[in-house]
């Protein structure tokens, strides 16, 4: 099923009638700080990756992106924009790099937000400006806490309502797997 974890390589799913399996980890690729975003080494081949702010995207060679995919309400979606509080998957032809500047609003704005559907949804997480280590998952679940199930890492860690939630960490530009009991609304955090 989507979102089991395999012991061996990763996350397997169906996409468009092919199985695949999507890595676990996302140890190939490289990211270096500009004063407004990030500049982020893709490798061949398939990137967890998701935004943790709103924010313009563009890659190198726009012709190496394959795909890009997101998964909720039960169905993989191709996407050509990337949002907040959403995970993915970018398939790339050859290694590219993907510049991310991030949109600073001139005025106080809303955090992001998204829904999440009961089953499987790809989420990120945003941090607010006081997140300096990742955003703790007693703070991401909160606006979810009556439908959220378990979250799972690509590392195939496994996190439940029985965990210690307050000393987990969840990480800008990594992705995780939410399971939902009921369709919901996933709220980020502000950088106001």
């Amino acid at each position: 099923k989507v979102g089991d974890k395999i012991d061996v390589i990763g996350i397997a799913h169906l996409y468009k009638k092919y199985y695949e399996i999507l890595p676990r980890s996302k140890e190939d690729i490289i990211f270096s700080t500009t004063s407004n975003g990030k500049i982020i080494t893709l490798k061949k081949g398939w990137n967890p990756i998701s935004i943790p702010h709103r924010a313009n995207v563009s890659f190198s060679d726009p012709e190496a992106v394959g795909s890009i995919i997101t998964y909720y309400n039960n169905t993989w979606y191709n996407k050509s924009n990337l949002e907040p509080l959403y995970g993915y998957y970018i398939y790339c032809y050859n290694d590219t790099v993907m510049n991310v500047t991030f949109i600073i609003p001139e005025k106080p704005t809303a955090p992001p937000q998204r829904p999440v559907y009961k089953g499987w949804n790809l989420v990120g997480v945003n941090p607010g400006k006081n997140d300096i280590n990742g955003v703790r998952l007693i703070d991401f679940v909160l606006p979810v806490e009556d439908s959220w199930i378990m979250i799972i890492d690509l590392d195939g860690n496994v996190y439940d309502k029985n965990d210690n939630l307050s000393n987990i960490l969840l990480h800008p530009y990594e992705v995780y797997w939410m399971y939902c009991k009921k369709d919901d609304i996933l709220a980020g955090r502000g950088l106001n």
